[in-house]
């Protein structure tokens, strides 16, 4: 009998009734659906980037139109700063819309440069060199200028940019 009944006794162990697995474990089931929502989300996102926003292409000329839009804080701008990264981008619309070499030049010689060559129009040099009569003394030597100086130099920089993509649109 004693071996009958050591074969009927079970003998649980303390272990097997009290342990829950830790993947079991509420914390861990949390984690798996934090971490799943997070794989899913991360893949919209770059499925979205990749098969859904669009490029947009724009030439050199609108490029600076929109770089050129950034200067109109003028209050907290260096006035040093405003006039150097003005004229830069004019060169720059200058050298994309008439197809020379004119970003490596100094104001004064730019100015020169477009004054004697044909293929630029006059009044589009009038303007330009409304903006850049005097800015060498604002950039070099820090004097001040009046706020009113600024937005006029801007202004005038704008429409010669708009006239140039419009001149370009027209060509193409």
């Amino acid at each position: 009998m004693e071996g009958n009944d050591l074969q009927n006794l079970e003998l649980l162990d303390i272990y097997d009734v009290w342990y829950n697995p830790w993947w079991h474990q509420t914390w861990f089931m949390v984690l798996c659906i934090v971490s799943g929502l997070l794989a899913i989300a991360v893949l919209g996102f770059v499925i979205y980037k990749k098969f859904f926003s669009r490029v947009i292409a724009m030439s050199g000329l609108e490029q600076i139109a929109l770089e050129m839009k950034k200067l109109k804080n003028l209050e907290t701008m260096d006035q040093s700063y405003f006039y150097a990264s003005l004229t830069t981008l004019l060169k720059k619309a200058c050298q994309e819309a008439y197809h020379v070499s004119v970003v490596h030049k100094t104001d004064d010689e730019f100015i020169n440069f477009i004054g004697q060559e044909k293929m630029f129009d006059e009044e589009l040099v009038a303007s330009l060199k409304t903006i850049f009569d005097g800015v060498a003394v604002i950039k070099f030597a820090h004097q001040k200028t009046v706020q009113d100086h600024m937005e006029r130099s801007l202004k005038v920089a704008v429409e010669v940019v708009n006239k140039l993509v419009k001149a370009r649109k027209t060509q193409i």
